[in-house]
């Protein structure tokens, strides 16, 4: 991420030397910098949360778990409350609870399509900005 983001900076600065045009007073060079400086860390800021967003969640779980329990938390205990499997679950009654999906027979469907509209709003930004469906998927 920091490699990516040093990158961009670098290229940044590159472009905006040698290939930007450049106003005739250097009061607005100088603000057309800060302008294009100033978004692409804004941007920058913004993919960085984009991408850790479900980890971030699973890690604020954790601590909050741990906080709430002054003795501590055993790792087998940990490792129930957030495998695969529970997690599942959780998102699952979640869903269901808020009506978003509907679970009839053990299928569920789709309840509410608001958060198929975000979810592909959300799927349309990871392939602009990755180029790919998933940024775990190497092709």
């Amino acid at each position: 991420m920091l490699a990516g983001f040093s990158s961009g900076a670098i290229a940044l600065c590159i472009a905006e030397i040698f290939i930007s045009p450049h106003p005739p007073s250097l009061l607005d060079c100088i603000a057309e910098f800060a302008v294009r400086t100033l978004s692409y860390g804004g941007l920058s800021y913004c993919y960085f949360h984009f991408v850790n967003l479900g980890q971030s969640s699973i890690r604020v779980r954790i601590y909050s778990d741990l906080a709430d329990n002054p003795l501590g938390l055993e790792i087998e205990t940990l490792k129930q409350a957030y495998n695969e499997s529970t997690l599942v679950v959780s998102r699952l009654q979640r869903l269901t609870s808020s009506g978003d999906i509907i679970e009839r027979n053990g299928i569920y469907f789709v309840g509410k399509y608001r958060l198929v509209v975000v979810a592909r709003i959300l799927f349309f930004a990871k392939q602009l900005i990755l180029g790919k469906k998933s940024e775990f998927n190497s092709k």
